[in-house]
């Protein structure tokens, strides 16, 4: 649950969160977890998705301030 997630980032204070998203692509409740995501972190946590979901979620994604990738090449260049 995406609580869990923001639980943790603050936890351990994090500076990035990275998200793998694969399954499901056309889930309601995950778009809105997405678009919610940003309100909760704390300032400064840079947040970059990635996975074959992920394009499915793009603009729930952008709209948190994300960044969508598309291999682990862009995740090393992030």
């Amino acid at each position: 649950p995406m609580e869990d997630i923001v639980h943790t980032v603050r936890q351990v204070k994090a500076d990035a969160l990275a998200l793998s998203i694969i399954y499901p692509t056309d889930d309601v409740r995950v778009e809105q977890d997405l678009r919610a995501l940003r309100r909760p972190l704390p300032p400064g946590v840079a947040v970059v998705a990635g996975g074959s979901g992920a394009p499915s979620y793009a603009e729930a994604l952008r709209d948190a301030g994300a960044q969508v990738i598309s291999s682990l090449g862009g995740l090393r260049q992030w």
